[in-house]
């Protein structure tokens, strides 16, 4: 519930040793200004997932969260729906494939992000992507995507990209070789 406890008593609850009751406390929408920044900045990484999960989180506790974000947390983050454009680029740039395609899904990902995501160097970030309902790029992009989507949506496609060739490039050198 929507329960305001005293910052003293925040305080003491915040650096309980039971995770279930700090993350409790972390989903308080009353937490004051001064706990939040102790849990942002000393808070386990789960702590900093339930911190993250919160619906109301400002830039500075999204920038807070991200700095020094392990993985886990980077995907709680690239899920969330009210993510600010600044931390949307930042994750599209990040170097965990799962964390661009966790945001390739988010459907309140900004339409320069999804200009960003549509260029990923990973095919299913986008496929993730071109799925989305709420993708909101230029005819010529989708269409890039959609041509794309079916070039390597096939099993033998997917096969392909895993061994790290293209399907139609493995086609073409297969139909050469037997000309040859």
């Amino acid at each position: 519930g929507n329960w305001a406890l005293p910052e003293y008593l925040q305080f003491k609850l915040a650096v309980d040793q039971n995770v279930s009751v700090v993350a409790a406390l972390v989903s308080n929408p009353s937490l004051t200004i001064n706990v939040k920044l102790e849990i942002l900045e000393k808070g386990t990484s789960d702590i900093k997932q339930a911190f993250g999960r919160r619906l109301e989180l400002t830039v500075a506790e999204q920038k807070r969260l991200l700095k020094n974000a392990d993985n886990s947390l980077k995907l709680v983050l690239a899920k969330h729906q009210n993510l600010s454009e600044l931390i949307q680029v930042k994750l599209a740039r990040d170097s965990s494939y799962n964390v661009r395609l966790s945001l390739a899904k988010n459907q309140n990902v900004t339409s320069k992000v999804q200009e960003i995501l549509a260029y990923d160097s990973s095919a299913d970030v986008k496929i993730a992507l071109y799925e989305n309902p709420a993708l909101c790029l230029s005819e010529s992009t989708k269409l890039k995507l959609a041509k794309f989507k079916i070039e390597n949506s096939s099993p033998a496609a997917r096969l392909l990209r895993m061994q790290g060739g293209s399907f139609f490039g493995r086609v073409a050198a297969s139909l050469s070789d037997t000309k040859s």
